[in-house]
């Protein structure tokens, strides 16, 4: 899977999840939070 899309997101802020957690290495902390909040 190409991340690069998650690296060009401004805030620059990742948390490295296990691998085939949910096909992602790398997601943006201020995704974890949305969801967290939602």
């Amino acid at each position: 899977m190409d991340l690069t899309f998650a690296y060009n997101i401004p805030e620059g802020h990742f948390f490295e999840i296990p691998e085939g957690a949910g096909g992602f290495s790398f997601v943006p902390v201020r995704w974890l939070i949305q969801g967290m909040k939602s």
